[in-house]
């Protein structure tokens, strides 16, 4: 796990293999970048697998950030990761994008769950496309 700032943004970088041992860890460390209505971006580029009651402790990450009027993006996963973030139905959750820079650039994204899951709401800027329903 790694931390570092981005204009605007706390990063949260996570690597390796997450599991139920992580879960914790890497929650507090995503709630640690939360202050009030600021976003933090997690890197998942160097994570490898995530567990989904791991990916779940991220959601109630996320969803403390929102009441804090912040919210939590997710940047980079791998395919194994982004595969059970669709299984589990967190990618309806979050945020996804294809790398922290484009996550940076998702003005107001983050704070809710992902409008592009929302029947007739725009996506949100910059979200990967491979995400969206119906695009496959």
């Amino acid at each position: 796990m790694s931390s570092r700032v981005y204009p605007g943004f706390a990063v949260v970088g996570l690597a390796g293999e997450l599991d139920a041992a992580g879960a914790d860890a890497a929650a507090v460390a995503i709630q640690a970048g939360i202050g009030a209505g600021q976003r933090v971006i997690v890197d998942l580029e160097a994570l490898q697998f995530a567990a989904c009651h791991a990916l779940g402790a991220l959601a109630v990450a996320a969803k403390r950030a929102r009441w804090a009027g912040g919210g939590v993006l997710l940047a980079a996963p791998q395919a194994a990761v982004l595969r059970v973030l669709e299984l589990t139905g967190l990618a309806r959750v979050f945020c996804v994008y294809v790398s922290v820079d484009a996550a940076a650039g998702a003005m107001g994204c983050g704070s809710r769950p992902c409008a592009a899951w929302e029947p007739g709401a725009p996506a949100c800027p910059g979200r990967t496309p491979w995400l969206d329903p119906g695009t496959g």
